[in-house]
């Protein structure tokens, strides 16, 4: 192996063991993150124009708080599930406020 190629192989070492020591500022979605990234999707999620609107928002929040993305499905399975919430809420404020309940 010549030394360009030795250096390559190290310097591409050097930088996953970094990253997977969190030696780099980030750190894994685990723990107190997941329960405050749930509660900034919580928060976003009744604005959020579409399911790709909040991944997007998701993903660049985790950029924010230096978060190591997980995987597409799990990313994709939380914002559905946070946004699915999210309209429930919403249309259960908006039943409330015109009395439907009342009505019947």
């Amino acid at each position: 192996m010549d030394d360009a190629c030795q250096h390559a192989t190290m310097r591409r070492f050097e930088f996953e063991s970094h990253a997977a020591n969190g030696d780099d500022g980030y750190r894994m979605l685990s723990g107190r993150r997941v329960h405050d990234l749930k509660a900034w999707l919580d928060d976003e999620a009744e604005a959020a124009v579409s399911s790709a609107d909040l991944v997007r928002q998701f993903a660049k929040q985790c950029r924010r708080t230096q978060t190591i993305l997980p995987g597409i499905s799990r990313i994709e399975r939380l914002c559905a599930d946070t946004l699915a919430a999210a309209e429930r809420r919403i249309e259960t404020r908006a039943l409330a406020s015109t009395n439907y309940w009342r009505i019947l």
